[in-house]
Protein backbone atom coordinates (compact mmCIF):
# COMPACT_ATOMS: atom_id res chain seq x y z
CA UNK A 1 0.00 0.00 0.00
CA UNK A 2 3.20 2.28 0.46
CA UNK A 3 3.97 1.80 -2.95
CA UNK A 4 0.64 2.62 -3.97
CA UNK A 5 0.39 5.84 -1.81
CA UNK A 6 4.10 6.91 -3.52
CA UNK A 7 2.65 6.45 -6.60
CA UNK A 8 -0.93 7.57 -6.99
CA UNK A 9 -1.49 10.21 -4.75
CA UNK A 10 -3.55 12.54 -6.57
CA UNK A 11 -6.70 12.64 -8.24
CA UNK A 12 -7.98 9.11 -8.33
CA UNK A 13 -11.50 10.94 -8.88
CA UNK A 14 -10.43 12.06 -12.25
CA UNK A 15 -9.77 8.84 -13.51
CA UNK A 16 -13.35 7.53 -12.80
CA UNK A 17 -14.80 10.73 -14.10
CA UNK A 18 -12.83 11.28 -17.20
CA UNK A 19 -12.01 7.08 -17.69
CA UNK A 20 -15.28 5.08 -16.33
CA UNK A 21 -14.22 3.04 -18.37
CA UNK A 22 -10.66 2.80 -17.91
CA UNK A 23 -8.67 -0.51 -18.97
CA UNK A 24 -5.66 0.89 -20.79
CA UNK A 25 -2.35 2.12 -19.82
CA UNK A 26 -2.84 5.64 -20.00
CA UNK A 27 -4.72 8.20 -20.30
CA UNK A 28 -4.81 12.41 -20.88
CA UNK A 29 -7.84 14.36 -18.96
CA UNK A 30 -8.93 17.81 -20.30
CA UNK A 31 -11.24 20.01 -18.27
CA UNK A 32 -12.28 23.42 -20.28
CA UNK A 33 -14.31 25.15 -17.07
CA UNK A 34 -16.37 28.13 -18.46
CA UNK A 35 -17.37 31.72 -16.28
CA UNK A 36 -20.49 30.01 -15.89
CA UNK A 37 -18.98 27.11 -14.07
CA UNK A 38 -19.88 24.58 -16.37
CA UNK A 39 -17.09 22.15 -17.81
CA UNK A 40 -16.49 20.17 -21.03
CA UNK A 41 -14.43 17.27 -20.05
CA UNK A 42 -12.75 15.40 -22.88
CA UNK A 43 -10.69 11.89 -22.41
CA UNK A 44 -7.84 10.02 -24.31
CA UNK A 45 -7.20 6.62 -23.43
CA UNK A 46 -4.07 4.69 -24.44
CA UNK A 47 -3.63 0.62 -24.89
CA UNK A 48 -0.52 -1.19 -25.65
CA UNK A 49 -0.72 -4.20 -28.52
CA UNK A 50 -0.87 -6.60 -25.89
CA UNK A 51 -3.25 -5.37 -23.66
CA UNK A 52 -6.24 -4.09 -26.15
CA UNK A 53 -5.76 -7.91 -27.97
CA UNK A 54 -6.47 -9.46 -24.16
CA UNK A 55 -9.22 -6.58 -24.00
CA UNK A 56 -10.75 -7.73 -27.09
CA UNK A 57 -10.25 -11.01 -27.36
CA UNK A 58 -8.41 -11.02 -30.18
CA UNK A 59 -5.71 -13.40 -30.98
CA UNK A 60 -3.74 -12.95 -34.00
CA UNK A 61 -2.34 -9.92 -35.30
CA UNK A 62 -3.89 -9.84 -38.90
CA UNK A 63 -7.47 -9.82 -36.76
CA UNK A 64 -6.08 -7.35 -34.35
CA UNK A 65 -5.23 -4.73 -37.61
CA UNK A 66 -8.11 -4.94 -38.90
CA UNK A 67 -10.08 -4.14 -35.47
CA UNK A 68 -7.68 -1.11 -35.19
CA UNK A 69 -8.76 -0.05 -38.82
CA UNK A 70 -12.66 -0.34 -38.46
CA UNK A 71 -12.71 0.87 -35.22
CA UNK A 72 -10.64 4.06 -36.28
CA UNK A 73 -8.37 4.46 -32.87
CA UNK A 74 -4.73 6.34 -34.20
CA UNK A 75 -1.27 5.39 -33.04
CA UNK A 76 1.00 7.49 -30.80
CA UNK A 77 4.56 7.16 -29.05
CA UNK A 78 4.74 8.10 -25.86
CA UNK A 79 8.40 7.64 -24.17
CA UNK A 80 9.35 5.12 -27.02
CA UNK A 81 6.30 2.71 -26.06
CA UNK A 82 3.69 2.20 -29.19
CA UNK A 83 0.17 2.87 -27.96
CA UNK A 84 -3.47 2.57 -30.14
CA UNK A 85 -5.56 5.84 -28.62
CA UNK A 86 -9.71 6.06 -27.85
CA UNK A 87 -11.05 9.14 -27.71
CA UNK A 88 -13.82 9.11 -24.92
CA UNK A 89 -17.37 10.66 -25.49
CA UNK A 90 -16.70 14.26 -24.03
CA UNK A 91 -18.67 15.10 -21.04
CA UNK A 92 -20.74 18.25 -20.01
CA UNK A 93 -21.06 19.21 -16.06
CA UNK A 94 -22.69 21.74 -14.04
CA UNK A 95 -20.97 23.53 -11.52
CA UNK A 96 -23.04 21.00 -8.60
CA UNK A 97 -21.69 18.06 -10.79
CA UNK A 98 -18.15 18.84 -10.81
CA UNK A 99 -18.27 19.64 -7.12
CA UNK A 100 -20.19 16.06 -6.37
CA UNK A 101 -17.79 14.31 -8.32
CA UNK A 102 -14.36 16.25 -7.72
CA UNK A 103 -14.45 19.15 -5.43
CA UNK A 104 -14.37 23.01 -4.93
CA UNK A 105 -14.88 25.48 -8.01
CA UNK A 106 -15.59 29.50 -7.76
CA UNK A 107 -14.59 31.91 -9.16
CA UNK A 108 -11.33 32.09 -8.40
CA UNK A 109 -10.72 29.01 -6.58
CA UNK A 110 -10.67 25.33 -7.64
CA UNK A 111 -9.43 21.99 -5.98
CA UNK A 112 -9.85 18.45 -6.61
CA UNK A 113 -9.99 16.25 -3.37
CA UNK A 114 -8.65 12.43 -3.74
CA UNK A 115 -11.23 11.47 -1.21
CA UNK A 116 -13.88 12.65 -3.40
CA UNK A 117 -14.82 9.00 -4.08
CA UNK A 118 -14.08 7.65 -0.81
CA UNK A 119 -10.32 7.01 -0.97
CA UNK A 120 -8.22 8.69 1.78
CA UNK A 121 -4.49 7.56 1.36
CA UNK A 122 -3.25 8.61 4.70
CA UNK A 123 -6.17 6.47 5.96
CA UNK A 124 -5.08 3.58 4.07
CA UNK A 125 -1.72 2.80 5.33
CA UNK A 126 -3.24 3.18 8.83
CA UNK A 127 -5.39 -0.11 7.94
CA UNK A 128 -8.69 2.35 8.97
CA UNK A 129 -10.70 2.29 5.58
CA UNK A 130 -13.98 1.21 5.88
CA UNK A 131 -14.62 -2.57 4.66
CA UNK A 132 -16.79 -0.78 1.65
CA UNK A 133 -13.82 0.53 0.37
CA UNK A 134 -12.35 -2.15 -2.16
CA UNK A 135 -8.57 -1.24 -1.41
CA UNK A 136 -6.86 -4.43 -3.21
CA UNK A 137 -8.95 -3.53 -6.36
CA UNK A 138 -7.52 0.27 -6.70
CA UNK A 139 -4.15 -1.05 -5.91
CA UNK A 140 -4.70 -3.20 -8.74
CA UNK A 141 -6.26 -0.26 -10.80
CA UNK A 142 -3.06 1.91 -10.47
CA UNK A 143 -0.69 -0.79 -11.44
CA UNK A 144 -2.26 -1.43 -14.90
CA UNK A 145 -1.43 2.80 -15.44
CA UNK A 146 1.67 3.78 -16.76
CA UNK A 147 0.83 7.73 -17.01
CA UNK A 148 -2.37 9.85 -15.91
CA UNK A 149 -1.59 13.19 -17.23
CA UNK A 150 -4.60 16.54 -16.68
CA UNK A 151 -5.15 19.38 -18.33
CA UNK A 152 -7.44 22.06 -16.85
CA UNK A 153 -8.40 25.34 -18.40
CA UNK A 154 -9.95 28.04 -15.23
CA UNK A 155 -12.11 30.76 -15.61
CA UNK A 156 -9.54 32.84 -13.51
CA UNK A 157 -5.47 33.58 -14.05
CA UNK A 158 -4.06 31.49 -11.70
CA UNK A 159 -1.86 33.39 -9.45
CA UNK A 160 -1.26 30.19 -6.93
CA UNK A 161 -1.26 26.24 -8.04
CA UNK A 162 1.05 22.81 -6.12
CA UNK A 163 1.04 21.36 -9.99
CA UNK A 164 2.59 23.73 -12.99
CA UNK A 165 0.73 26.39 -14.38
CA UNK A 166 0.33 29.10 -16.66
CA UNK A 167 -1.98 32.04 -17.43
CA UNK A 168 -5.32 30.19 -16.62
CA UNK A 169 -4.53 26.59 -17.62
CA UNK A 170 -2.43 24.14 -14.83
CA UNK A 171 -1.10 21.10 -15.70
CA UNK A 172 -0.59 17.52 -13.51
CA UNK A 173 1.02 13.90 -13.34
CA UNK A 174 -1.41 12.43 -11.56
CA UNK A 175 0.82 9.60 -10.96
CA UNK A 176 3.84 11.02 -9.60
CA UNK A 177 3.11 13.30 -6.73
CA UNK A 178 6.89 13.85 -5.77
CA UNK A 179 7.92 17.40 -4.38
CA UNK A 180 3.92 18.15 -4.25
CA UNK A 181 3.22 20.53 -0.81
CA UNK A 182 -0.47 18.78 -0.74
CA UNK A 183 0.04 14.94 -2.60
CA UNK A 184 -3.40 14.14 -1.80
CA UNK A 185 -5.16 17.17 -3.94
CA UNK A 186 -4.24 19.49 -7.10
CA UNK A 187 -5.53 23.43 -6.04
CA UNK A 188 -5.12 26.35 -7.73
CA UNK A 189 -6.41 29.92 -6.89
CA UNK A 190 -6.35 33.58 -8.57
CA UNK A 191 -6.48 35.02 -5.14
CA UNK A 192 -2.93 33.75 -2.57
CA UNK A 193 -5.18 35.34 0.07
CA UNK A 194 -7.79 32.62 0.29
CA UNK A 195 -4.75 29.88 1.02
CA UNK A 196 -4.28 32.78 4.16
CA UNK A 197 -7.94 32.36 5.57
CA UNK A 198 -9.19 31.41 8.94
CA UNK A 199 -12.59 31.09 8.75
CA UNK A 200 -13.60 27.01 9.63
CA UNK A 201 -17.29 26.13 10.67
CA UNK A 202 -18.18 22.75 10.81
CA UNK A 203 -22.52 22.79 11.41
CA UNK A 204 -25.03 20.46 11.35
CA UNK A 205 -24.45 18.62 14.78
CA UNK A 206 -23.27 19.66 18.12
CA UNK A 207 -20.01 18.81 20.00
CA UNK A 208 -20.86 15.84 22.09
CA UNK A 209 -24.97 15.60 21.58
CA UNK A 210 -26.86 12.44 20.89
CA UNK A 211 -29.03 12.34 17.84
CA UNK A 212 -31.65 9.65 17.45
CA UNK A 213 -32.47 10.83 13.35
CA UNK A 214 -29.83 11.42 10.91
CA UNK A 215 -28.04 14.87 10.76
CA UNK A 216 -26.90 16.37 7.63
CA UNK A 217 -22.96 17.94 8.34
CA UNK A 218 -21.48 20.80 6.18
CA UNK A 219 -17.56 22.25 5.84
CA UNK A 220 -18.00 25.64 5.35
CA UNK A 221 -15.30 28.79 5.03
CA UNK A 222 -16.08 32.27 4.12
CA UNK A 223 -12.47 33.40 3.22
CA UNK A 224 -9.76 30.51 2.77
CA UNK A 225 -9.71 27.39 1.36
CA UNK A 226 -10.45 23.46 2.39
CA UNK A 227 -7.37 21.55 2.82
CA UNK A 228 -8.82 18.31 3.61
CA UNK A 229 -11.74 16.71 5.27
CA UNK A 230 -12.23 14.13 7.36
CA UNK A 231 -15.04 11.45 8.55
CA UNK A 232 -14.81 8.58 11.06
CA UNK A 233 -17.45 6.31 12.34
CA UNK A 234 -16.07 4.22 15.44
CA UNK A 235 -12.90 5.20 14.63
CA UNK A 236 -13.16 3.84 10.89
CA UNK A 237 -12.37 6.53 7.96
CA UNK A 238 -15.45 6.67 5.74
CA UNK A 239 -15.77 8.90 2.61
CA UNK A 240 -16.77 12.27 3.19
CA UNK A 241 -19.20 12.91 0.78
CA UNK A 242 -20.78 10.90 -2.16
CA UNK A 243 -22.09 11.70 -5.83
CA UNK A 244 -25.29 12.88 -4.25
CA UNK A 245 -23.95 15.78 -2.12
CA UNK A 246 -21.31 18.50 -2.34
CA UNK A 247 -17.97 17.94 -1.84
CA UNK A 248 -18.29 19.92 1.64
CA UNK A 249 -21.83 18.41 2.63
CA UNK A 250 -22.00 14.44 4.31
CA UNK A 251 -25.06 13.06 5.62
CA UNK A 252 -24.39 11.24 8.61
CA UNK A 253 -27.33 8.21 9.17
CA UNK A 254 -26.14 5.48 10.28
CA UNK A 255 -25.75 4.69 14.31
CA UNK A 256 -21.92 5.29 15.39
CA UNK A 257 -19.40 7.63 17.23
CA UNK A 258 -18.24 10.44 14.51
CA UNK A 259 -15.53 12.38 14.44
CA UNK A 260 -15.68 14.95 11.74
CA UNK A 261 -12.75 17.37 11.01
CA UNK A 262 -11.21 19.61 8.79
CA UNK A 263 -8.46 21.80 8.21
CA UNK A 264 -7.70 25.24 6.10
CA UNK A 265 -4.62 25.72 3.69
CA UNK A 266 -3.62 28.10 6.47
CA UNK A 267 -3.62 25.60 9.37
CA UNK A 268 -7.04 26.36 10.88
CA UNK A 269 -8.18 23.38 11.95
CA UNK A 270 -12.08 22.09 13.32
CA UNK A 271 -13.02 18.91 14.95
CA UNK A 272 -16.75 17.75 15.96
CA UNK A 273 -17.37 14.56 18.25
CA UNK A 274 -20.91 13.15 18.24
CA UNK A 275 -23.23 10.38 18.34
CA UNK A 276 -25.97 8.79 16.17
CA UNK A 277 -28.15 5.92 17.65
CA UNK A 278 -31.37 4.94 16.39
CA UNK A 279 -31.83 1.97 17.83
CA UNK A 280 -33.95 1.52 21.06
CA UNK A 281 -32.35 0.29 24.05
CA UNK A 282 -32.60 -3.70 24.45
CA UNK A 283 -33.71 -5.87 27.76
CA UNK A 284 -33.58 -9.62 27.82
CA UNK A 285 -37.26 -9.32 29.55
CA UNK A 286 -39.77 -9.51 26.80
CA UNK A 287 -42.97 -7.38 26.09
CA UNK A 288 -46.29 -9.26 27.18
CA UNK A 289 -43.73 -12.04 29.13
CA UNK A 290 -44.61 -14.06 31.89
CA UNK A 291 -41.23 -15.49 34.21
CA UNK A 292 -40.42 -16.64 37.50
CA UNK A 293 -40.16 -14.80 40.77
CA UNK A 294 -36.38 -14.47 41.11
CA UNK A 295 -35.90 -13.64 37.23
CA UNK A 296 -32.84 -11.33 36.88
CA UNK A 297 -33.32 -8.18 34.53
CA UNK A 298 -30.75 -6.86 32.10
CA UNK A 299 -30.68 -4.29 29.68
CA UNK A 300 -28.21 -2.05 27.38
CA UNK A 301 -27.83 0.35 24.17
CA UNK A 302 -24.76 -0.36 22.56
CA UNK A 303 -24.29 2.99 20.81
CA UNK A 304 -24.76 5.65 23.16
CA UNK A 305 -26.06 3.86 26.22
CA UNK A 306 -28.45 3.95 29.23
CA UNK A 307 -29.62 7.18 30.62
CA UNK A 308 -32.45 6.11 32.42
CA UNK A 309 -34.07 2.70 33.60
CA UNK A 310 -37.00 2.62 35.60
CA UNK A 311 -39.04 -0.25 37.23
CA UNK A 312 -42.56 0.31 38.01
CA UNK A 313 -41.31 4.54 38.52
CA UNK A 314 -38.41 4.04 40.47
CA UNK A 315 -35.22 3.95 39.30
CA UNK A 316 -33.14 -0.01 38.54
CA UNK A 317 -29.82 -1.40 37.32
CA UNK A 318 -28.96 -3.65 34.87
CA UNK A 319 -28.70 -7.20 37.00
CA UNK A 320 -31.57 -6.49 39.27
CA UNK A 321 -33.92 -9.74 40.23
CA UNK A 322 -37.58 -9.65 40.20
CA UNK A 323 -39.65 -11.50 43.09
CA UNK A 324 -42.78 -9.31 43.61
CA UNK A 325 -45.05 -11.04 41.79
CA UNK A 326 -47.68 -9.24 39.83
CA UNK A 327 -47.24 -6.79 36.86
CA UNK A 328 -44.43 -4.90 36.05
CA UNK A 329 -43.14 -2.31 33.88
CA UNK A 330 -39.44 -1.24 32.70
CA UNK A 331 -39.48 1.83 30.69
CA UNK A 332 -35.02 2.61 29.41
CA UNK A 333 -34.54 5.31 27.47
CA UNK A 334 -30.98 5.75 26.10
CA UNK A 335 -29.02 8.99 25.75
CA UNK A 336 -30.29 9.69 22.53
CA UNK A 337 -33.86 9.71 23.49
CA UNK A 338 -34.93 6.32 22.05
CA UNK A 339 -37.21 4.80 24.77
CA UNK A 340 -38.14 1.20 25.06
CA UNK A 341 -41.84 0.00 27.06
CA UNK A 342 -41.76 -3.47 28.60
CA UNK A 343 -44.40 -4.83 30.25
CA UNK A 344 -43.88 -8.46 31.85
CA UNK A 345 -45.64 -10.82 34.58
CA UNK A 346 -43.57 -12.16 37.57
CA UNK A 347 -45.91 -15.44 38.57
Amino acid sequence: MKKMKKKAAVILSVLMLAGSLFGGCGMDAKYMINKDLTSTVDGVMYYTKDELKEIMEIDSDEDFEEYVRQSGMEKAEKDGVTYYVQHQPSQTLTKEEFEQQLGRIDENCMVIYTSSYGYNINDADTGSVSEDIDMSEMENLMKQISFMNLQMELPFTVVKSNVPFEGNTITADALNSAGMEDPDIVYAVADENLLKGTNLTISGASEGKYYKKRQTVKIDTADGVIRSMSLKINGKAFPFSDERHPYNVTVCSEDGKYTVSAELFSGTKQILKFTIDKTKPTSNIKNGKTYKSGKKITFSDKTSGIKSAKLDGKTVKSGKIIKKKGMHKLVLTDKAGNKTTIKFKIK
